[in-house]
């Protein structure tokens, strides 16, 4: 007795699989069930601390508003909250279900949302190694770093808000691919790898050689003066 199935057209599955064991064997990734869950864990646990983070701010705003005149108190609040949308964003795209129902215009933003989040926290890290840089590496007055700090948060935000924009803009015909958690649109490789290194990646780069470059010279000027200090030994008591 034939089967019902003999009869139905599977050249198209068959493509399709062909494809899929072709972006397996390219890319060599592949988000596994425990991956997600992996990450599901972390966000989760990074949502909470996060939210914890500005309950705390929210109290310390207001019963101590003074302590607010404080930059790293104030941009310990807004990193909280890039955490926040970052973990949100992660949890959206862990639901595989959501992702693939979603049209062009949210995949678009959800990706959006995950590019802001992490460049409010790049922009905000490179912003307290130029005060730190400022205030203890050169001699540039007191006055002019410290009129400085009012522009970091409102100029952090205004770049982590622009550039997704901009690189968002490029993706028309963005879509989900599930198999390598990751978001691909019908371009030219190199203009895909342009846009996202020019308005991303470039960025993260920058930040972490800069940091790590003040933070070095830092070390190396606390330790030599270290090394020249003069050890004070009181005289003992007769």
């Amino acid at each position: 007795m034939d089967s019902p199935l003999n009869g139905l057209d599977v050249s198209g599955l068959e493509g399709l699989l062909d494809n899929m064991a072709e972006v397996r064997e390219r890319w060599a990734f592949v988000v596994t069930a425990e991956y997600r869950v992996a990450i599901q864990t972390l966000a989760s646990l990074s949502l909470v601390s996060s939210l914890l983070v500005l309950c705390v701010m929210l109290w310390v705003r207001l019963h101590h508003r003074s302590y607010f005149k404080r930059l790293s108190l104030r941009v310990s609040g807004y990193v909280a909250f890039a955490d926040l949308l970052s973990a949100i964003s992660e949890l959206l795209m862990m639901n595989t279900n959501l992702m693939l129902r979603q049209n062009e215009h949210g995949l678009r933003f959800i990706l959006w949302l995950s590019m802001f989040s992490s460049l409010l926290f790049v922009f905000l890290t490179l912003c307290m190694a130029i005060q730190l840089h400022l205030s203890t590496l050169t001699r540039v007055r007191v006055g002019v770093y410290m009129k400085l700090e009012q522009w970091y948060v409102p100029l952090s935000t205004l770049a982590s808000v622009v550039l997704p924009a901009i690189a968002v803009a490029q993706m028309k015909g963005v879509m989900w691919v599930p198999w390598m958690h990751a978001f691909n649109w019908p371009v030219d490789a190199w203009k895909r790898k342009l846009v996202l290194w020019s308005c991303h990646f470039v960025w993260i780069t920058i930040t972490v050689v800069y940091t790590a470059c003040v933070a070095s010279v830092l070390a190396m000027v606390i330790r030599r003066m270290w090394r020249n200090s003069v050890d004070v030994v009181a005289e003992p008591r007769v």
